[in-house]
């Protein structure tokens, strides 16, 4: 029996934090909570001497319930009287019991029994009983296949096809490289994908796409000669007007669902609709329209895409995903198959079961609408709740593999452009343009692929100073971003977030890239022991920078293999260059 615990030590609970750290194949993979499938996981746990802890104990329960094994943690005491604890894994014997799991920490102390459960950010927090502590979440995914090539650390352009303004339009005449072409502004961008969507709020919804018709001899032409990818939103490319949100009605007939006249298959045909009931839906056949031998999916690859986006993909049943995807790997090489989702993508559940976004079974890449509404809320104001959530909790919950393909839009659904929402937001009205180019600046250098939707790059003004200016700085931020690798494949860290400054850095081989964004109207100095070099928002080798107010840099540290914990970074307003108090360190 433990002691019991009194008002005061529930008090003083609070105010004590433990540490989790996880690593693979005793590689340290700071707070990743995903892992490859058959890795040595570790837990490496620190605890806070007041605790009083006699015994830890790893409890983990497969996502269907139940505890499925407690594992005791070993202890050492450092030199700095640090309590550690370490728990070394085999994920090899969770695999078969699925790919997501949940923990909890439970220990013996001097407050009698415990549970352990992560916060944000790595940090354990105790309780008493479930309720006050979370869970620790660990992810196996069991990879059928690679993502295609072309999606790792690419930039996709966003563009509609329809009524005179997309490509078919443009390229008809034979000018394929002219600066007015979607494909000739994706290219100076250098974006590798051009994703086709509806036009701005929503134009073009109403518009038949017939694959024959958009993709015509010379944009398929244009498109091969660029090395340019096309990918058409799969709800539009089936003609499903107005998307997704009209199948959301199991009872209606495929009819009553707005398919073009000319094409709407008899209801004999139909077998499903992509949204249906729990089991039942997984039972039915998927419906030739979409995936029949001359299908929708069909047309379209044979017209010269390589795959599709899904809207609204966690709403979508995993029976018809899985036929769309057998459809495209019988008809093209490598196609990809990309998903916007709305939710976590590791927790989406939708008729009744776990969704399989990251397993390898579904999909290739995941759009995340989440980076949009985050700096929304902390460039004008300074507010760092959602964009913390967001660095610190969705990503770091990815597969690596899912990481490096997932892709951020700073347009919203309905195609409204970034810098418009700034415009007609008080706080960012006056810098919006800055604004504006540090949020291209934070989604081109984060894992994954920027959407630039088209438009966004001149903040829609660009015939004015400012869409010249921004449109000069997305030149910019995209040609180092094609010219570094550790774009492509580093690893990720968040060094520093608050209303001041943001840091983050991309990891690879010795090298750091540390984006250093200042978001306030005062200049900041930065320095670094050891030295840096400024690559973008200045040049050459500095031991401290001058950070102008609301703009951003990227900095080239080198540190010695196994060393990146070493790095470190001060930020301070030169405004008060002396006081203390003004000087925050990211590590």
């Amino acid at each position: 029996m433990g002691i019991t615990t009194t008002e005061i030590d529930r008090k003083r609970l609070k105010d004590l934090r433990g540490r989790l750290i996880r690593s693979e194949n005793g590689h340290i993979a700071s707070t990743r909570s995903a892992f490859e499938a058959g890795a040595l996981v570790g837990f490496h746990l620190t605890l806070p001497r007041q605790l009083g802890t006699f015994s830890a104990t790893l409890e983990l329960r497969s996502d269907d319930g139940g505890c499925f094994a407690a594992l005791p943690f070993t202890f050492r005491l450092t030199e700095g009287g640090e309590e550690e604890y370490a728990l070394l894994l085999d994920s090899g014997v969770l695999t078969p019991h699925g790919p997501l799991f949940f923990a909890r920490i439970r220990l013996k102390t001097a407050y009698g029994e415990l549970l352990g459960g992560e916060a944000e950010g790595g940090e354990i927090v105790f309780g008493t009983d479930v309720a006050s502590c979370g869970e620790i979440r660990l992810f196996l995914p069991e990879y059928a296949y690679a993502a295609p090539a072309f999606l790792a650390g690419n930039i996709l352009y966003a563009c509609p096809p329809v009524r005179g303004t997309g490509i078919s339009a443009e390229i008809s005449d034979g000018d394929r490289t002219a600066q007015d072409t979607w494909i000739g502004r994706a290219l100076r961008l250098g974006a590798g994908v051009i994703f086709l969507t509806a036009g701005r709020a929503g134009e073009g919804r109403e518009e038949i796409w017939r694959a024959d018709r958009v993709l015509n001899e010379a944009v398929r032409n244009a498109a091969m000669e660029s090395d340019i990818r096309i990918l058409p939103d799969f709800w539009l490319a089936s003609g499903v007007r107005n998307g997704i949100g009209l199948f959301s009605a199991p009872s209606r007939s495929i009819q009553e669902r707005r398919l073009p006249a000319d094409e709407v298959p008899a209801p004999e045909a139909c077998g499903t609709a992509p949204i249906g009931p729990g089991e039942e839906e997984h039972r039915r056949p998927c419906c030739d329209h979409f995936c029949g031998r001359d299908g929708v999916v069909s047309s379209w690859l044979k017209a010269g895409v390589s795959g599709f986006v899904v809207g609204a993909a966690d709403g979508v049943g995993d029976a018809f995903l899985s036929a769309v995807r057998a459809r495209m790997q019988e008809e093209a090489c490598r196609p990809a198959l990309l998903g916007a989702v709305c939710g976590d993508p590791i927790l989406s559940i939708a008729f009744g079961v776990r969704r399989r976004f990251l397993s390898g079974e579904e999909l290739d890449g995941l759009l995340l609408p989440m980076l949009r509404p985050a700096l929304l809320s902390y460039l004008p104001t300074g507010d760092p709740a959602r964009l913390r959530h967001f660095l610190g909790e969705t990503l770091r919950h990815l597969p690596l593999r899912a990481l490096h393909t997932s892709c951020h839009s700073l347009s919203d659904g309905e195609g409204t452009l970034f810098s418009e929402s700034l415009r007609a937001d008080q706080e960012g009205k006056t810098h919006w343009a800055a604004y504006a180019a540090l949020a291209y600046l934070i989604a081109a250098t984060l894992p994954g692929n920027p959407v630039i939707s088209a438009g966004e790059e001149t903040g829609g003004v660009p015939e004015t100073q400012e869409g010249e200016w921004l449109l000069a700085y997305y030149l910019r931020v995209s040609a180092l971003r094609r010219r570094e690798a550790v774009y492509r494949e580093g690893g990720f860290r968040l060094l520093h977030l608050s209303r001041e400054a943001l840091v983050f850095s991309r990891e690879r081989e010795g090298e750091a890239l540390l984006t250093v964004v200042n978001r306030t109207d005062a200049p900041m100095r930065l320095w670094a022991a050891g030295g840096f070099t400024v690559i973008l928002g200045g040049r050459g080798r500095k031991t401290t920078f001058r950070l102008a107010p609301r703009s951003g840099a990227i900095c080239r540290f080198s540190f010695w293999p196994g060393e990146a914990s070493r790095l470190t970074l001060e930020l301070q307003s030169t405004a008060s260059p002396d006081d203390e108090s003004s000087v925050q360190e990211a590590t």
